[in-house]
């Protein structure tokens, strides 16, 4: 996947952008372990895991940005110590 920004996916998805916009979008993932610089990650619940829990990895990594849902984003938000995107 190219020719897509940060903010060109939330538009598309009716998301919410925190952060910056313009950043270049260089792939999908929905594998926090296969995450490369630029990756979109989706974070996806599964039957044994959330990838919701993974989100800190995924920018950790070097994720441009996150698909999630808002309320497992905020929760994401709320229990890690460290500076994280910022969420309305």
């Amino acid at each position: 996947m190219t020719g897509y920004c940060v903010s060109d996916i939330a538009a598309i998805t009716g998301g919410v952008l925190s952060g910056d916009g313009a950043a270049l979008v260089t792939g999908v993932v929905i594998d926090s372990r296969a995450v490369t610089p630029g990756a979109l990650f989706a974070a996806i619940p599964g039957e044994r895991v959330d990838g919701h829990d993974y989100i800190g990895k995924a920018f950790d990594l070097g994720a441009a940005c996150c698909l999630a849902a808002l309320a497992s984003l905020t929760r994401w938000r709320t229990s890690k110590s460290r500076p994280r995107p910022e969420i309305p």
